[in-house]
């Protein structure tokens, strides 16, 4: 919930899940469900040293005889929220192959009618072309550019760190194809919803607008797979999310100046710290949003 105008982002009740999604082996988990096999075993929060407020959730699933805490942090008069979760094996044999464990899953109301919602990310360096000069790959889109396309029903956008075809074995990280930064723009009124995924080597974030009122985004670390061994403990990335109510090419250059001056909200600073400083600006559309 947005305080200053009152929107909702978030749905009160998804049709899939949401907080967390997991592929451990065969089994699909949309959130800590009861026909998942998740168990409540209690919650606790702390005031943080920093200042903040720390929430932990704790579950257990039962088959599998895994621990899942989701856990949440806030600090007073900010609209963001940092949100991750950890897995804990607490049986005596290794666990089986986690492959998916993305820190949130969020619903999004799509909105009555023909309200229509708009999706804005960042290109990366997207040095994908021989001999991987930066830029090199300009076609369609070059790098750092300012990128906007509606969310329409039936569809899905998906952002992530892949080359094209992986080519020449590219290193994946947080700027390499796309930027892990988002934002959700309402076309009827200014602001958005914003977030990233502070992560430095392979990522995915999705955004899915398969259902008739709902958007679904999630996303966390990509291609791996880890067997937890008895006592073994995998945490995933954070990722933060929030509403913005500043104009939108505005809220936007703010945030990505925002990460680089401040070295606290995104974890591949240096790469936005070294591409404000060297260019200077962002490239939205046919204009530039001066940083």
């Amino acid at each position: 919930m947005d305080r200053r105008s009152g929107k909702n982002w978030l749905t009160d009740q998804s049709e899939m899940g949401s907080d967390v999604y997991l592929m451990i082996g065969d089994k699909f988990c949309f959130g800590p469900s009861p026909a998942a096999g998740f168990e409540y075993i209690d919650q606790r929060s702390e005031r943080q040293p920093d200042g903040s407020a720390e929430l932990r959730i704790h579950f257990a699933l039962r088959p599998e005889k895994l621990e899942l805490t989701l856990l949440y942090r806030c600090f007073d008069n900010s609209p963001f929220l940092d949100q991750w979760c950890r897995l804990e094996n607490k049986s005596e044999k290794p666990s089986a192959a986690v492959e998916r464990f993305d820190p949130f899953f969020l619903a999004v109301e799509a909105g009555p009618g023909e309200q229509q919602l708009y999706l804005h990310w960042l290109n990366g360096i997207r040095d994908h072309g021989y001999q991987r000069g930066v830029g090199e790959d300009l076609q369609p889109f070059p790098p750092y550019r300012l990128r906007k396309e509606p969310l329409r029903a039936g569809s899905q956008i998906q952002l992530n760190s892949s080359a094209p075809d992986e080519r020449r074995g590219r290193k994946e990280m947080g700027s390499t194809n796309y930027f892990t930064w988002f934002a959700l723009e309402d076309a009827d009124q200014p602001g958005g919803l914003t977030g990233g995924l502070q992560w430095e080597g392979a990522w995915v974030l999705n955004f899915d607008h398969w259902s008739a009122h709902q958007i679904h985004i999630y996303g966390g670390v990509n291609k791996c797979s880890h067997l937890l061994d008895p006592g073994g403990v995998l945490e995933s990335p954070r990722v933060f999310y929030g509403p913005i109510m500043e104009a939108w090419t505005t809220a936007c250059a703010t945030f990505i100046t925002t990460c680089a001056v401040t070295s606290c909200l995104l974890t591949p600073t240096t790469v936005f710290r070294g591409f404000i400083t060297t260019r200077g600006s962002l490239i939205c559309g046919e204009s530039r949003i001066r940083c």
